[in-house]
């Protein structure tokens, strides 16, 4: 798990190349182990290394392949790399052995984004690992390219000060930006399962070597094995690693099934629980009895000590704005704490295994709304939605996409339209090909999985050094659940993995109620926020929102009229512009002097 930097400019790359230094400064916090720059005529590479396979400086990096023909930046991890590269001693020397397989990821089986650079071509590869779990951002500009694993450091080296509205709308609506696009106008995504070539005059093409619709439309697994042999695998694949691996232990279902099985193949695991004193969020009783059934070590790590400085810390942390991201945040700062770099978490398990309601809950109402409102409102207010939501469903007569959105919003659309001026984009849709239990499933991961839960897992995780590992959002497991009955996955959803493991205890947190983890934002906005709450139509977001509009949610919020989320959303958004704009103002770029 690392970061890096680059710019590609041809001819040019050496004056760009004194500046390595201090965007190496601003990304020490993904990899505090080592630091590397390298640089030729055209390109100015810089690399920080969280050291976890192979912690000697042999896979330090920038690495140079044996003959010096290719120079790689690498982000992540290479799970089967000891199968590709049998002589390799770490996933970074794997990716440059022979015709360097970092030339084709679709054989890869990890997490990864990485920049290759082909001196003999004169080409740079920009990869990235099929779900989107490793960021990897880029700005195209007219006489050089600027591109690594921080937005905001690519935004500000490539002097992009303007805010993208239409993203704007999209965090407004989904609570962070459903797009490849970000908040920084000329700054986006390297699309998952995607790689980008930039050549000489800096024109780019993109190969797409992996989708999740392909994969899911095609039923067959191939290799044999049951669905708990794949998960099994998988599991065991998440645990390569040559440093301490830990677990996020909950009293949920999916957290338990992870220490089953990585009890299974490591004896060297400690679980890592955050303990409230709140007994309506607080699941380390649980934790502890799965953590002694399964003989695991376990800390529990008082959630209490939340203050000002740990809020405002998180606010200005963000590569992004989320307000989805606090959660992780506060397990990762305890994981760190037991000085852990790598921890292993369940995330990832309801989106494919339909752990939520919605996943019965968006088809049930996208019929009924065909029926028109008068029975779309009742139905939706009695199963405890928001009156707002059930009026949006019901008035528009959704289609499953729509309705999904309409769920998975955070302001109404018509909030929206008042505040940013104008309508954000529905979310990613799927295809029409896939039985309704996946179709479902790919609304989730496209949308809500890859933009804000695999964002937020990277960024607040990282924040801390520690790497997150998520054996759920793998796509050989995933290859082998779509060989399951669709309708028994509809049925029965995470019983269909659950059950096939012979296991009480799983029962037993399998039959629990779904709890969630859920955050005192009300609190907060109250107490050690609300400073920041009365500023909010004063500073940035004047002039980037409707000014008026945004009193007027805060007023509904005073009077118990809004969900607290909402401000909370406002109050991520302002923090994060102005720590943009203040990176924009402090760091110079070449052009500057």
């Amino acid at each position: 798990m690392c970061g890096f930097i680059g710019v590609l400019a041809f001819g040019e790359a050496s004056a760009w190349a004194s500046r390595l230094e201090e965007w190496s400064a601003r990304i020490q916090h993904r990899g505090p182990d080592a630091e590397g720059t390298w640089h030729d005529d055209d390109l100015a590479l810089t690399h920080r290394r969280l050291s976890i396979i192979d912690p000697t400086s042999s896979s330090d990096q920038p690495l140079a392949s044996p003959d010096g023909r290719f120079v790689l930046a690498f982000n992540g991890e290479i799970y089967n790399f000891r199968a590709l590269a049998p002589g390799a001693r770490g996933d970074t020397q794997a990716l440059l052995q022979g015709r360097p397989l970092a030339t084709s990821p679709e054989l890869l089986r990890g997490m990864f984004a990485y920049a290759l650079w082909d001196r003999a071509a004169r080409e740079l590869w920009l990869v990235r690992d099929r779900y989107g779990m490793k960021p990897l951002y880029v700005a195209e500009r007219p006489d050089h390219v600027v591109f690594g694993s921080s937005a905001r450091i690519v935004g500000a080296i490539a002097r992009l000060e303007e805010i993208d509205t239409q993203a704007l709308a999209q965090y407004l609506r989904y609570g962070s930006v459903w797009s490849k696009g970000t908040l920084i106008k000329g700054v986006e995504e390297v699309d998952p399962g995607s790689v980008k070539r930039c050549g000489r005059g800096l024109q780019s093409r993109v190969r797409r070597y992996w989708n999740l619709s392909s994969q899911l439309i095609c039923n067959s697994a191939s290799d044999g094995n049951s669905l708990e042999d794949a998960f099994r695998q998988s599991v065991s694949a998440h645990l390569v690693s040559d440093v301490p691996v830990g677990l996020f232990l909950s009293g949920g279902v999916d957290s338990t099934l992870l220490a089953l099985i990585a009890k299974e193949s490591t004896q060297d695991l400690t679980a890592v629980t955050l303990g409230f004193k709140d007994l309506h969020i607080d699941e380390s009783g649980l934790a502890r009895s799965t953590a002694a059934a399964y003989g695991l070590r376990h800390t529990v790590v008082a959630g209490e000590d939340i203050d000002t400085q740990h809020l405002d810390h998180f606010l200005v942390a963000g590569d992004l704005p989320s307000i989805d991201g606090f959660n992780t945040y506060l397990v990762s700062r305890a994981a760190s704490q037991q000085s852990l770099k790598v921890a292993l978490t369940g995330l990832g398990a309801d989106e494919i295994l339909g752990g939520y309601s919605k996943h019965w809950l968006v088809p049930a109402l996208t019929a009924l709304a065909r029926l028109g409102r008068p029975l779309t409102h009742p139905v939706l207010r009695a199963l405890g939605g928001p009156s707002d939501k059930a009026r949006e469903i019901a008035t528009h007569r959704q289609s499953l996409v729509a309705t999904y959105g309409v769920l998975r919003s955070v302001f109404t659309i018509e909030d929206v339209r008042q505040l940013a001026g104008r309508d954000p984009h529905p979310p990613v849709g799927v295809s029409d090909e896939l039985p309704l239990h996946f179709r479902l499933a790919s609304l989730e991961i496209e949308n809500y999985l890859r933009f804000t839960l695999l964002r937020d897992a990277d960024t607040y995780s990282m924040i801390h050094s520690l790497e997150l590992r998520m054996p759920f959002v793998d796509h050989v497991f995933h290859r082998h659940l779509r060989e399951q009955s669709p309708l028994e996955l509809m049925l029965r959803r995470k019983r269909v993995l659950t059950a096939r493991f012979n296991d009480q205890l799983l029962r037993d947190r399998a039959r629990r109620r779904k709890t969630g983890f859920r955050i005192p934002y009300r609190d907060y906005l109250r107490g050690p926020l609300s400073s920041h709450v009365r500023q909010l139509d004063k500073g940035p977001l004047n002039g980037l929102l409707d000014v008026d509009g945004v009193s007027e949610v805060v007023n509904r919020w005073r009077a118990g009229m809004l969900n607290s989320v909402n401000i909370w959303g406002l109050v991520c958004l302002d923090s994060w512009v102005r720590s943009y704009r203040s990176l924009l103002s402090n760091g110079k770029t070449v052009k500057d002097g």
